[in-house]
């Protein structure tokens, strides 16, 4: 089991958190096929930033889950991930 920590600057707290619990998108019928992390069609960074910040942390990790399958052959089949929204509103992993 792997983990990524940051620290994130909040007046109080530690800001608010965003938990994204990811399943991959396996195909049921047939386990072989190449899973498909499409983070494209969850729209687009700017308006899931201002509208759904919970979909927008979780087409961070389908690019992050993308980006492991293409550059390393690793799948990512499930991922519980911690994000966090600082007082400026930046959102942080």
């Amino acid at each position: 089991m792997d983990c990524i920590q940051t620290n994130v600057c909040a007046q109080i707290g530690c800001g608010t958190p965003i938990i994204v619990n990811f399943y991959a998108p396996i195909d049921q019928k047939n386990h072989t096929e190449i899973i498909e992390y499409d983070f494209r069609s969850l729209g687009k960074d700017e308006d899931l930033i201002r509208y759904n910040e919970e979909k927008y942390c979780l087409k961070q990790v389908y690019k992050m889950c993308y980006y492991l399958s293409k550059l390393y052959d690793y799948e990512v089949l499930r991922m519980k991930c911690d994000f966090v929204k600082d007082y400026r509103g930046t959102i942080w992993f």
